[in-house]
């Protein structure tokens, strides 16, 4: 189910690099523009994974996508701050602290995912 998971967030995460990487090009502040590719990014992950990686059959969920746009709002948020102070308080290229965050968010996407599908987290 890790596997199938990191396949789609690869992918989800191909949508927010590309579009991240756009929107820097063109100046956007980096807190910004990683909302904004994130935001991107988590809601393909949730409609693609929710019932092939977790299958996921019951009803309810427009329940489960509220909860999930809560937590990834303030996980975007906390995000998009820590690769903000990583670039202009280390120095490093935006892209740079974007994939220094990019381990912790994907862990603790798939940890969430997992909570609101099945009730329970996947710690191994």
């Amino acid at each position: 189910m890790l596997m199938r998971f990191g396949v789609v967030s690869g992918l989800g995460w191909l949508i927010d690099f590309c579009l991240f990487v756009t929107l820097t090009a063109f100046k956007s502040p980096v807190w910004l523009a990683n909302t904004a590719s994130a935001t991107a990014a988590v809601l393909f992950v949730f409609f693609v994974s929710v019932r092939r990686i977790f299958e996921y059959q019951g009803h309810y969920l427009l329940g489960k996508l509220v909860r999930y746009i809560v937590y990834q709002a303030i996980a975007i948020l906390t995000a998009s701050v820590i690769i903000d102070l990583l670039t202009h308080h280390l120095g490093l290229a935006p892209i740079v602290s974007k994939i220094i965050v990019t381990p912790l968010t994907f862990y603790c996407n798939f940890q969430f995912m997992s909570f609101i599908t099945t009730g329970r987290l996947r710690l191994r």
